[in-house]
């Protein structure tokens, strides 16, 4: 396959050295298996349903929702970036590719549709929430999983301070916690918002984070203020990091996630 997009013109996500350090998401507390989690608590998948997972990147949610649904469920997997489709296991779902915008199916095709972490990706969010609606059967549900605007306010902090020239480049204003319940609406008139804070990451070594905002680059560096430079932005960042640990033993970065479900009456 040839990727319509790659990580750095759609996901944020951006390659960095392989340091074996771990990734900030890892050091979450308590531990948690955001995938399992989900399915476990908040997200209803019915026995033998039909699921779409739309911008499902790599497909990390679907061996959790083949889990939950079971052998007779149909998983479907879609993302722009069809080089990621690569990694699901087909014997977990198919793999589509394509544009949550202008989705390659029938309507009421899906008893769910899952948007994990990606609506704020969309160029105009409500043509894909309208091609969900379009593509759920009557009675069937979106979940839409986010952050809130105040989430990691600890980075955005650390970025604004050592030059960075605007919030909006570490979050996720275009769909988030605060904003999404509008632009769902646009298609959808039942819509519930539940919001866990209830976990933080607590960072014990400064350079984690630094590796995070390495992989944050390329968002990051063309919103920094004129006359700031990205060696400054690390040193800084790193510099004030090391000296929270030093005081309080970990870099401790606060969670708010956000789960939507609007449903089709």
């Amino acid at each position: 396959m040839t990727d319509a997009f790659t990580d750095r013109d759609y996901h944020k996500v951006a390659p960095v050295p392989d340091t074996g350090r771990p990734s900030i998401y890892e050091l979450r507390q308590p531990e948690r298996d955001w995938y399992a989690y989900l399915f476990e608590h908040y997200v209803s998948l019915p026995t033998g349903s039909r699921v779409l997972d739309a911008g499902c990147g790599p497909g990390g949610y679907l061996p959790a929702a083949r889990d939950v649904a079971g052998a007779t469920a149909t998983l479907v997997g879609l993302d722009l970036a069809i080089g990621r489709l690569e990694f699901i296991d087909r014997t977990v779902a198919s793999r589509v590719g394509g544009d949550v915008t202008a989705l390659p199916f029938p309507d009421a095709t899906f008893d769910v549709v899952l948007a994990m972490h990606m609506l704020y990706h969309v160029p105009y969010i409500p043509d894909a929430v309208a091609e969900v609606h379009r593509v759920l059967r009557p009675g069937g549900a979106l979940y839409a999983f986010t952050n809130s605007d105040r989430a990691q306010e600890e980075l955005t902090d650390l970025y604004l301070r050592h030059g960075g020239g605007g919030a909006a480049a570490m979050g996720d204003e275009k769909f988030s916690n605060e904003t999404g319940g509008p632009l769902l609406r646009t298609s959808f008139d039942d819509v519930e918002l539940l919001e866990l804070r209830d976990s933080e990451l607590v960072v014990p070594d400064a350079e984690c984070v630094v590796d995070e905002f390495e992989r944050l680059r390329y968002t990051l560096e063309p919103g920094l203020r004129p006359g700031a430079t990205w060696p400054a932005l690390i040193e800084g960042a790193r510099r004030d990091a090391r000296a929270t640990i030093e005081r309080d033993g970990a870099f401790r970065i606060s969670e708010c996630h956000g789960l939507f479900t609007a449903r089709r009456p």
